[in-house]
This record gives C-alpha cells, structure tokens and sequence, in this order.
C-alpha cells in the first residue's frame, strides 16, 4: 500500500478548488500531505498518516490507515469569539469534504471509502506557532491483493 499516495489523495479533497468556503470566510490557500517548515499562509490544510490496523487473510490485506486533517485557520489572537464563530462555520464544510469522493479518486477496489470518524477544536501548533484550528481524524478503508509465500 502506497501510504503516501492515500494522503496525497486525502490532502486534494481539501484543496481550494475543491472547497466552498463557509460565507464570508476566505478559502484554505492550500492543503498538503508534504508538511512544509512553515505555513506561509492561513487557512492551510496539512494531512498527517497517524496510525492503523491490517488484517491479514488469504491473499488480501485489509486496511484502516487512520489520517490526521489539520485545518490552520489564523494565528491565534485571543478574539475567542471571533475565532469560535470562524471554527463552528467551517466545520460542517471540512467534515463533508469527502463525501463527493469517498474512494478519493481510486477507480479499483484500493480505497472502499474514507469517512471522517472524529473531530477537535482549538489551538494546533505549527513550526512553534500557535493557530486557531481544527482536527478531524479520518479513517479510510483499504483493500491490497498480494502473494503470501511461505
């Protein structure tokens, strides 16, 4: 299984192309599986690989990679109104982001779904920076044919 390829495929479902930002907010200006130093902007996606489970049978490795979505809104400023009114509303629009997508573009049988299974608000840090964010823990369910040999 190319774990990479599943967060690079993970990370385009929040892309700004693929994203309609709550109104009145400014669209993530990007969304990676390749963490950069910093973040040279917000809001900014990066998808991390956490952990997961194999199931081992006949010939088939059943999967269930856990991936890590953290969504950088702005530096923290202490506006907790502000702030919380900004993570409320994006919420619902980053939860959904694979919905229109659960194989994340895989046509074979490699990717069943990747569903979010849970969330979390508040202060993620970056590169010793604090910001305003949300987490949402995603699992995708893999399938991989392979030759188990004695």
């Amino acid at each position: 299984m190319n774990y990479k390829a599943l967060a690079d495929a993970l990370a385009l479902r929040y892309a700004p192309a693929n994203v309609t930002p709550p109104s009145g907010y400014a669209n993530i200006v990007a969304s990676t599986a390749t963490p950069p130093n910093a973040l040279p902007r917000s809001p900014y996606v990066v998808v991390w690989p956490s952990e997961g489970t194999l199931t081992v049978g006949n010939g088939v490795v059943d999967g269930l990679p856990t991936f890590l979505v953290n969504f950088y809104y702005a530096k923290h400023e202490g506006d907790i109104p502000r702030e919380s009114a900004a993570l409320e509303s994006w919420l619902g629009v980053l939860l959904g982001q694979t919905f229109g997508a659960l194989k994340l573009g895989y046509t074979d049988d490699t990717v069943m779904k990747a569903l979010p299974i849970s969330w979390t608000i508040g202060a993620l840090v970056y590169a010793g920076i604090t910001y305003d964010g949300i987490t949402i823990t995603l699992n995708i369910w893999t399938k991989e044919y392979v030759s188990l040999v004695p």
